[in-house]
């Protein structure tokens, strides 16, 4: 009778985990693996902000695959900035090399961009129009855009 137990409990708790990961969105599951594909990692994250040091306009995030020497750059918003004119980011290499993504329909997230620059330091850029939530719950329009200056360099 243990044995039957054991056995039920083993089945009991695969099928469990099974239902948990069918249960977790594909998005979910993508951003948890890597925004720019395999073989990305991330490297570093830069707070969005102004001018002003207001923060909560999203986080641009720079992945490094070493296999093939290729950067890669995603702005994500913060959840409490209610995007209005679009979202853009770009990344530059220290041969002057750069790509850009940037539309006025972006209002979640801008890239992935990639450029391949091995050997060579990268910019990433951002910007993003828009509203953000304030600690006493009044909504203050921004314009907010920043870059990470001269990283990764190798």
């Amino acid at each position: 009778m243990n044995r039957f137990f054991r056995n039920l409990l083993a089945v009991t708790t695969g099928l469990v985990a099974v239902s948990a990961l069918a249960a977790v969105p594909a998005e979910a599951q993508t951003i948890n693996s890597g925004s720019c594909g395999a073989g990305y990692y991330q490297q570093d994250a830069y707070p969005l902000g102004d001018s002003g040091g207001a923060s909560g306009a999203g986080v641009l995030f720079l992945y490094y695959n070493s296999s093939n020497g290729t950067n890669c750059a995603i702005l994500r918003r913060d959840s409490r900035f209610k995007v209005t004119e679009g979202m853009g980011v770009s990344l530059k290499d220290s041969a002057g090399n750069s790509v850009v993504d940037g539309q006025r329909a972006y209002t979640q997230y801008a890239g992935p961009v990639y450029l391949k620059a091995p050997g060579r330091c990268v910019q990433v850029w951002g910007s993003v129009t828009g509203y953000w939530l304030t600690e006493n719950s009044t909504y203050l329009e921004k314009d907010h855009e920043g870059s990470s200056g001269w990283v990764h360099c190798g």
